[in-house]
C-alpha cells in the first residue's frame, strides 16, 4: 500500500466504537425522501479532523456559527432551528433558511449582515465571517458533538456564550470549553497523539525511501529507520533507542493488521435481518468484530488471579520471555529485529545506564559491541527456555489429570510414559505452587486450570518464533550487524 493509504487505515482503524458509530450515523443519515442528509465529503472531512485531532478551528467556527444562528432565530428554539431544522444539509439550504428568517423577523440583535458568500459578524473587538459553503460542515460538527457527549452540557456552553456574544472573548471561551469536553471524550477513542506522530514518521520515512512510494515493513526497514532518525534532533527523543523503534514498528504492524482484519470481516458479511439471504444482524456483526482483539501477552494472563497463586515462571524466565511475548505475532514478521533488540538493544541499555551512573569511561568499550550477546547464543537461550516450558506444561498436565472432573477429560493422556514424565516434572519444579501440600488449596488447583491455555500459547509463540530461523546463518547475520550498531552507538554517544 502507499503512504496515504497506510495513514488512512491507521486513522480509521484506530478509532473506538463510540466514534465509529457517530461517524456512521452522520454518513448514513437520510432526509424524509430517503436521500443522504449530508454530502459524502462532509462526514469524511469531519472524521479526518477528529481522528487527526485538528478540530480546534472547527470548534471556534462552530461557536461563531451558533452566535449568528441564534441572532437569526425566533421563538424558543433559536440556534437549534438552523443547526437541526434542515432536512438536507447543504449550503443552499442554510442560505435559504437565513434569508427567510431575516426577511420575516430581521436580526434579533445588531452586528450581523448577510452577504453574497455568507454572514459577516461585527464584534466590539473585531470581525468574523462564516461562509455558506462552510455551514454544512459546522452543522455536522454540532451534530457530532451532541452524538458523543451530553446535549445539556453542550447547550449550557452555548447558552453561557450567548449571554455576552458581542465580544469574541465569549466565543473563544466557549470554543475552549467544547475542546476540553471533546478531549476527554476522545481520550479512550483515539490512539495517543504521540503514537499518531510516530506512525506518521514511520509512514513518511518508509514511503519516501521506497522506489514506488509504497509502505513495506521488514527487518531491513526497521534498522534503516533507526539509523536514519535516532540521531536526528527532531526525532531523537522518540526514536533514540532501538528497542523504542522496534516497539513503534510492532504497534504499527499490529494496527494495520487489525484494520485489515476488521475490514475483511465487515466486507464479507451482508447486513440485514433476512437470514435466507445470508444477511447478518448488525448486533451479531458487532459481537463478531469484538472478537478481533489485539494480542495480549500470556505473561500478563499468568500475572492475574487466580493464576498468580502459582509461580509458573521464575523472575529470570519471565524477563527472558517478556519482550518476545509483548511483541506478539509481529515478532514472526520481524524476527531478526527482535534478536537485534534482545542483544544490541540490551547493550544500548547498558550504555544509557553507565551514563546515568556517571560512568562515562565504560561507554567506549560498550559502544564497540564486542561483549554483546550473539544471535546464536540468544536463540540457544530461547531453545533452553522452550525445553523448560515443556517441563512446566508436563507438570500442569500432572495436576489437571489428578483433578479432572471426569475420566473422559484425560483421554489421550493416559499413556504411562507421559504420565510418569508429568509426575516427574511436577516433583522437579521447586517453586511456589509445585508442592504436594500446595495442591490441597482449591485456589491453587484453579490457578492451574486457568493458566493452562496461556502456558500453551506462550510455548506455541516461542515455537513459531524459532521456526523463523531455520536455515538462517545467525553468525553471519550478527557479524554483519555488529559494525552497523557500533557505528550508530558511536554517533549517538560521542565515542
Amino acid at each position: 500500500m502507499d503512504g496515504q493509504e497506510a495513514t488512512r487505515r491507521l486513522i480509521e482503524g484506530g478509532i473506538g466504537d463510540t466514534l465509529a458509530a457517530a461517524f456512521a450515523a452522520l454518513a448514513e443519515a437520510t432526509t424524509a425522501d430517503g436521500d443522504l442528509r449530508y454530502a459524502p465529503t462532509v462526514p469524511r472531512r469531519l472524521a479526518r479532523a477528529i481522528a487527526c485531532r485538528s478540530y480546534a478551528s472547527s470548534l471556534l467556527q462552530l461557536c461563531h456559527f451558533v452566535n449568528l444562528a441564534d441572532a437569526a432565530g425566533h421563538g424558543r428554539e433559536r440556534y437549534e432551528s438552523l443547526l437541526f431544522g434542515l432536512d438536507r444539509v447543504a449550503s443552499s439550504a442554510a442560505r435559504g433558511h437565513l434569508r427567510r428568517a431575516i426577511d420575516a423577523h430581521g436580526w434579533r440583535r445588531p452586528g450581523f449582515e448577510l452577504t453574497a458568500d455568507g454572514v459577516d459578524i461585527a464584534y466590539r473587538d473585531g470581525g468574523f465571517s462564516v461562509p455558506y459553503a462552510r455551514m454544512p460542515y459546522l452543522i455536522a460538527v454540532a451534530e457530532f458533538l451532541i452524538g458523543v457527549d451530553d446535549y445539556r452540557e453542550i447547550d449550557g456552553i452555548f447558552t453561557a456564550m450567548l449571554t455576552d456574544a458581542h465580544g469574541q472573548r465569549a466565543i473563544k471561551d466557549a470554543s475552549n470549553a467544547l475542546a476540553r469536553r471533546l478531549y476527554r471524550v476522545l481520550a479512550d477513542q483515539l490512539p495517543s497523539a504521540q503514537n499518531q506522530d510516530k506512525y506518521r514518521r514511520i509512514v513518511d520515512h518508509v514511503s519516501a525511501t521506497s522506489n514506488d512510494g509504497t509502505v513495506s515493513i521488514d527487518d531491513k526497514t526497521v534498522l534503516e529507520f533507526w539509523q536514519a532518525v535516532s540521531n536526528d534532533p527532531d526525532g531523537a527523543s522518540d526514536f533514540r533507542a532501538y528497542r523504542t523503534v522496534l516497539a513503534a514498528f510492532v504497534s504499527f504492524v499490529e494496527s494495520i493488521r487489525g484494520v485489515e482484519t476488521k475490514g475483511a470481516m465487515s466486507r464479507a458479511l451482508r447486513l440485514g435481518s433476512d437470514r435466507e439471504l445470508g444477511e447478518v444482524d448488525p448486533d451479531a456483526l458487532e459481537a463478531t468484530l469484538d472478537t478481533v482483539d489485539p494480542w495480549r501477552s500470556p505473561l500478563a494472563v499468568l500475572a492475574e488471579a487466580p493464576a498468580d497463586r502459582v509461580k509458573f515462571f521464575n523472575k529470570k524466565e519471565g524477563e527472558f520471555l517478556r519482550d518476545l511475548m509483548d511483541y506478539g505475532p509481529a515478532a514472526f514478521d520481524l524476527p531478526v529485529s527482535v534478536l537485534r533488540a534482545d542483544t544490541f538493544g540490551a547493550t544500548q541499555g547498558q550504555i544509557t545506564q553507565a551514563l546515568r551512573r556517571a560512568a562515562a569511561d565504560e561507554v567506549p568499550a560498550l559502544c564497540t559491541c564486542r561483549e554483546t550477546e550473539t544471535y546464536e547464543a540468544r536463540v540457544a537461550g530461547y531453545q533452553r527456555g522452550l525445553a523448560q516450558q515443556e517441563r512446566i506444561m508436563l507438570a500442569v498436565l500432572h495436576v489437571l489429570r489428578r483433578f479432572r472432573d471426569s475420566p473422559s477429560e484425560a483421554a489421550g493422556v493416559e499413556d504411562s510414559v507421559v504420565v510418569d514424565r508429568a509426575s516427574l516434572a511436577f516433583r522437579q519444579l521447586s517453586r511456589a505452587g509445585f508442592r504436594e501440600e500446595d495442591l490441597k488449596d482449591p485456589d491453587v488447583v484453579a490457578a492451574y486450570q486457568f493458566a493452562a491455555p496461556a502456558l500453551s500459547d506462550a510455548k506455541d509463540h516461542v515455537d513459531r518464533f524459532l521456526v523463523r530461523f531455520d536455515g538462517v546463518d545467525l553468525d553471519a547475520q550478527f557479524t554483519a550487524d555488529r559494525p552497523a550498531f557500533a557505528a550508530q552507538f558511536a554517533a549517538l554517544y560521542g565515542t
